[in-house]
């Protein structure tokens, strides 16, 4: 079972390292654990980056590209200014997070950094990219779906 708390944290820690502090969150629905857990170790490093640390930033959102672009949209459009980096629920959402971005003539990683979870290998592979933030190794399924994706890997 994941860690969501870490993988909230983690994430976090290292958008503050790099020196953003204004970090929008792009949760997944509230109550979700997923959502709970990562909340929380977003939070937490915050509280320990010091007062400074702008933490009015979550937005939460549905599971999609959809979603994922209503929030970013609220966050990007903030009259009090827009964070510099957005912390997004999972790849679906970053689709739309991005669109939202593009329109906006802002360049990643220029003008907003983008980190989040969930490399989801039929959405991400097919595009031939990997999402920042995302460190997992890629794995294969088995079958001829799966043989295509390590082909495409291979050129």
């Amino acid at each position: 079972m994941p860690d969501e708390v870490a993988g909230g944290h983690t994430t976090t820690r290292r958008l503050l390292v790099a020196g953003h502090r204004r970090i929008g969150f792009i949760n997944l629905d509230t109550g979700i654990p997923a959502a709970v857990g990562r909340r929380h170790g977003y939070e937490q490093a915050l509280r320990e980056a010091g007062p400074d640390i702008d933490d009015g930033f979550v937005v939460p959102g549905h599971a999609t590209a959809d979603g994922g672009y209503a929030a970013a949209c609220e966050l990007l459009d903030r009259e009090d200014g827009r964070p510099t980096a957005l912390l997004r629920g999972n790849v679906r959402m970053a689709m739309g997070a991005y669109d939202a971005i593009k329109e906006r003539g802002l360049r990643i990683p220029d003008d907003i950094a983008v980190i989040g979870f969930d490399n989801q290998e039929l959405i991400a592979a097919p595009a031939q990219w990997r999402l920042p933030g995302d460190r997992q190794r890629p794995r294969t399924g088995r079958g001829p779906a799966g043989r295509h994706l390590s082909q495409r890997r291979a050129r």
